[in-house]
């Protein structure tokens, strides 16, 4: 479900992979207390690693302790693993969406 398509920022994971700073970039796409993100990336394992980074810069962003990070680079990794193995095809558009709302 999207809480507000006017919040929600979709981009493509091959056109973020080279921003150096991928906690400046998280941080520049919250909206106050919401982060809602979208990332669209081709059904391959090589883009792995770039997904949990974006992960861990997620979550620090909104401030998660050291152990649910940890939890949540794992759940995104293991979802998108089989994402890849069970749920597409070589050269799919997969999409990892992302939406935390702070209390």
């Amino acid at each position: 479900m999207i809480l507000n398509a006017s919040l929600m920022h979709q981009a493509y994971l091959h056109d973020i992979v080279d921003i150096e700073d991928k906690k400046e970039y998280i941080a520049s796409l919250r909206d106050g207390d919401i982060l809602e993100l979208s990332f669209l990336y081709e059904s391959t394992f090589q883009n792995a690693k770039i997904l949990r980074d974006l992960m861990d810069a997620v979550c620090s962003e909104v401030g998660m302790s050291s152990k649910w990070k940890t939890r949540m680079v794992l759940i995104v990794d293991e979802m998108n693993n089989n994402a890849i193995e069970y749920g597409s095809n070589p050269g799919d558009e997969n999409e990892l969406y992302i939406c935390i709302e702070e209390k």
